[in-house]
């Protein structure tokens, strides 16, 4: 995950507390009391997050002086800002957040609540990353990523009790028209026949039902028509509790029940907006690149295209420290499937596996074709605690369901999995300034190392028995 942090405060107590708590979680801390202090610390080694108190300060004023010190630049990959404000008032909030700021956090600091909200803007800020990262590499191929504009069509739900009133619900209504509509948590659950998924939910969870609707979030959230919607929480404003649940059970944002309608207008179109980039990211370019950078067969990403992303993936480690899974995954006893069922039905299986593989994995994960039936894994911001765990859940996936073969007969088919986990130190403010890199040369032989681990590990499995991960964790 992104980690470093640009912390603007004039006042030197809350600055050394706020850092503090930063440091705590092992984030990487650029503090500064002005702006003009920090301009300059910043330059060649950008943070991607900017966090500045307001305090006597217009929002606006704020973030001009952002923008015109150059620490905030004007387009989609600028580090995005919040404000630390300890009036923090709606209107406040709302001023902030037209000016440009991801959000507004009021001090002082509830500090999981805080930290519950950071992680979910460097969640954001690693998204942003990875579109500049995806489009990189399609650069070097050749090709050019589009950008969807924003959906004007987008649709939106209020999941709500029949007799909630927020002026902002009328608002949402009147904004969005019949692209708008009420429902039920159980309408909600249940998904609507007949109609397209909704892009952005809202649940009102500050009214008497408030208990019964963060217990459901998860819920929502793990719905075929519901799990890459935009999900927005409403919750009383003086409940820290109800907000920190409803950020690790899967919201994408939160809303005070005091905010203005404006204020939650702003927050869906924002929604909206970051959902059309996600989607973007899971279609993953797939009309530009596809002669290019697929394989045919499968659809997945051949292995030119893995070779340069993972090289892209390590260069960006080299900087961030950000910890990534690669994963070797390998069809058990494949010669012999094809031998008794024939080549359309090895086929069938290589279709059926990648797409369990796919469907499987996180939007920002690259699944590839590697070899005739290997497949290699990808997984940015995954360290040791996760990667295995990881490959397991995804073997189980790909073997719990037979595969049925084009003339209707069934076939169980296991995969093997070999992982490893790579992260660089990071580099210092000067010298990741002053580092230029080679493009492929230091990256390739890390990238090389790694994938014989993988396959080393794959290797080992093969020889325990078949259908198991195994894990190497030399590290690079």
């Amino acid at each position: 995950m992104a980690n470093h942090i640009l912390l603007v405060d004039s006042s030197t107590p809350a600055r050394m507390l706020t850092s503090s708590l930063l440091k705590a979680h092992h984030y990487e801390v650029t503090v500064c009391r002005t702006l003009s202090e920090a301009a300059p610390k910043v330059r060649g080694f950008p943070p991607d997050v900017v966090i500045a108190a307001l305090r006597d300060r217009a929002p606006g004023e704020l973030m001009a002086e952002l923008q015109e010190r150059l620490i905030v630049a004007r387009d989609e990959q600028a580090p995005l800002v919040l404000f630390l404000d300890p009036e923090a008032t709606p209107q406040r909030r709302l001023d902030a957040l037209s000016a440009g700021a991801r959000d507004v956090i009021a001090t002082p600091l509830a500090d999981l609540l805080f930290l519950a909200r950071l992680r979910g803007v460097l969640r954001e800020a690693h998204g942003l990353r990875e579109v500049e990262r995806r489009q990189s590499a399609a650069a070097s191929f050749g090709f050019a990523e589009s950008t969807s504009p924003f959906l004007a069509a987008s649709s939106v739900a209020l999941v709500t009790t029949e007799d909630a009133a927020h002026t902002g619900f009328a608002q949402l209504a009147a904004t969005f028209g019949s692209r708008f509509k009420r429902l039920t948590l159980e309408q909600a659950l249940a998904g609507e026949r007949g109609e397209a998924s909704r892009d952005v939910f809202v649940l009102d969870c500050a009214n008497t039902a408030a208990r019964q609707m963060l217990s459901a979030l998860p819920d929502l959230r793990a719905r075929d028509h519901s799990r890459h919607a935009a999900i927005l929480v409403m919750h009383p404003s003086d409940d820290c509790d109800a907000a920190i649940t409803a950020l690790t059970s899967g919201a994408s944002d939160l809303v005070g029940a005091d905010a203005l309608g404006d204020e939650l207008v702003h927050r869906v179109q924002s929604l909206i907006r970051r959902k059309s980039d996600a989607d973007d990211l899971r279609r993953n370019t797939e009309s530009s690149m596809r002669l290019a950078a697929t394989d045919p067969l499968t659809g997945l990403y051949n292995r030119r295209y893995a070779d340069r992303y993972l090289s892209d993936v390590i260069e960006n480690s080299n900087v961030t420290s950000e910890p990534f899974a690669v994963m070797m995954a390998d069809i058990d006893h494949f010669k012999s499937v094809n031998d008794t069922y024939g080549h359309a039905a090895g086929d069938v299986i290589l279709r059926t596996i990648a797409s369990r593989i796919s469907d499987n994995l996180r939007s920002i994960d690259l699944v590839a074709r590697f070899g005739g039936e290997e497949f290699l894994v990808v997984m940015p911001g995954t360290d040791a605690e996760r990667a295995g765990p990881a490959a397991n859940r995804l073997r189980a996936r790909i073997c719990d369901d037979p595969i049925i073969l084009e003339d209707g007969r069934e076939i169980t088919v296991t995969v093997s999995v070999g992982v490893t986990v790579g992260g660089a130190r990071r580099l210092s403010a000067p010298q990741a300034a002053q580092s230029v890199l080679p493009p492929l040369r230091a990256e390739g032989a890390v990238a090389d190392k790694l994938l014989g681990l993988a396959d080393g590990a794959l290797y080992c499995a093969k020889a325990a028995g078949r259908n198991r991960v195994e894990v190497a964790l030399t590290p690079v």
